[in-house]
């Protein structure tokens, strides 16, 4: 997957931005190139003047994957003075940006709050969390006094804030709990309302969500959330989707992140388009063999970068695999990387890297989950595309061993078309008139179909 198209990256850009149409009150950052979507967390953060070593091989990693994104997390004794709510602190963040900036990626900020600190530190009130992302935003936010200090660009900085990670793990925010959902709403009432005094273009949303899976009413918050989110305080939902061969088979379409989107959007009462997120996914390494993990993985990555809002336009804002940096020994249901330090990538990241290959300067402008399960890539200049067949028994209606390639698929001239699933290449086929039959395909698998006019 050479990039062989020297073209005037301004003008592409522009040409994808125009091929892609996004939900009304939307303004999508980017285009949908998959590694400005990918990152890694959680980033490391600190009051020393510089990153630790660890930390700065994050970014490192970050780098060779060409991601662009991560989670940096802050706890309550980082983003408050002596756990005080009435005392932000910015300080553990400032050399992390630093050394986020120097390795091209922007990181989402989370403030981290479980209910086991609701003896000790308190919630904090609405306006202690509106002082909180008041603080923050005007510190850390594009041309904030953080980046004036330290001369970078003045569209750098972070633009995404959330509070709160997994709340739906923590029962006492859950409906008929103590002190249930509405502490945890006023709080994200604030962080939002602070967040967005200092530039309303700026996004806050919920940290991720665990239960979207099981109980797409996410223990009651989805439902206490959605006023915040129709009348436009919170912009995206972040839902953890760990497909799992027992409680979340991917051989079954309820469990992919564009049904469980959808599905939430809904029993919530979720009205306004809003954007998909992912602070963490991934397809666990349990009681299962390594092909499935990989293949699996493989369908993951394309059906979170694919989902949907319910107006059917693009959402996806970014998505995470959870673990990049964790080895596949410490934690093998989720460890990514066969080495840390120097950095190898296990299994899983051979897989991802696969995948940012495949897509390298193409934007995915049609997606088609719940139908066809195809997206289709292409570079701005429609010289290259790249077409994505989710081809699994419930999640495409063309499901089976056979793909036709037409001119929708192929660019003129074309000769071939090469296939390849996540193991890699699985052959070349020749073209003619911008038409193939691809026959003889794996079944419950991703597929890809990718042609240039360059391969003669």
């Amino acid at each position: 997957f050479s990039v062989q198209l020297q073209s005037n990256l301004s003008n592409y850009l522009v040409a994808v931005a125009m091929l892609f149409f996004l939900p009304e009150s939307l303004s999508y950052p980017r285009p949908l190139l998959l590694n400005n979507l990918l990152g890694g967390g959680n980033l490391g953060s600190g009051r020393s003047p510089h990153v630790s070593a660890a930390t700065a091989q994050q970014y490192n990693i970050l780098q060779q994957l060409r991601a662009t994104g991560g989670r940096l997390n802050l706890y309550p004794s980082e983003y408050l003075v002596d756990n005080v709510w009435d005392k932000p602190d910015t300080t553990a963040v400032d050399a992390s940006l630093l050394a986020a900036h120097a390795a091209g990626v922007t990181p989402v900020l989370l403030f981290e709050y479980y209910a086991s600190y609701l003896n000790t530190t308190g919630l904090g009130s609405y306006e202690q969390w509106r002082h909180i992302g008041q603080t923050f935003a005007a510190r850390f936010g594009p041309g904030g006094s953080f980046g004036r200090e330290h001369g970078l660009p003045p569209n750098y900085g972070i633009t995404y804030y959330s509070a709160f990670n997994e709340p739906d793990h923590d029962s006492a925010f859950c409906a008929g709990h103590s002190p249930g959902p509405a502490p945890y709403v006023q709080a994200l009432s604030g962080l939002a309302a602070g967040v967005q005094s200092v530039n309303p273009a700026l996004l806050v949303a919920p940290g991720g969500f665990t239960m979207p899976l099981s109980s797409h009413v996410l223990c009651g918050l989805g439902p206490a959330l959605s006023e915040l989110y129709n009348n436009g305080s919170l912009a995206a939902l972040d839902l953890h989707i760990y497909y799992d061969v027992n409680w979340a088979p991917i051989t079954d379409y309820t469990f992919s992140a564009q049904h469980s989107f959808t599905a939430t959007l809904q029993a919530s009462g979720i009205t306004r388009p809003i954007y998909f997120a992912a602070t963490e996914f991934n397809f666990k390494n349990r009681n299962t063999t390594a092909e499935t993990v990989g293949a699996g993985f493989f369908t993951g990555i394309f059906d979170h970068i694919g989902v949907m809002g319910q107006d059917g336009n693009a959402s996806t804002l970014f998505m995470y695999p959870w673990n990049l940096f964790h080895t596949e020994k410490e934690d093998v249901s989720y460890g990514m990387a066969e080495s840390f330090q120097p950095y190898i990538p296990g299994e899983r990241a051979k897989v991802l890297q696969l995948a940012i290959n495949a897509t390298m300067g193409m934007a995915m402008y049609v997606s088609d989950p719940l139908h066809s399960g195809t997206q289709l890539w292409s570079n701005g200049e429609n010289l290259r595309r790249l077409t994505v067949w989710q081809n699994r028994k419930g999640w495409s209606s063309l499901y089976g061993s056979s793909f036709a390639l037409n001119s929708t698929h192929i660019p003129p001239t074309a000769s071939s078309v090469s296939v390849y699933t996540w193991r890699g290449l699985l052959r070349k086929v020749a073209v003619s008139d911008q038409e193939a039959v691809v026959h003889n395909l794996p079944t419950d698998e991703t597929i890809l179909f990718y042609s240039s006019v360059f391969d003669v």
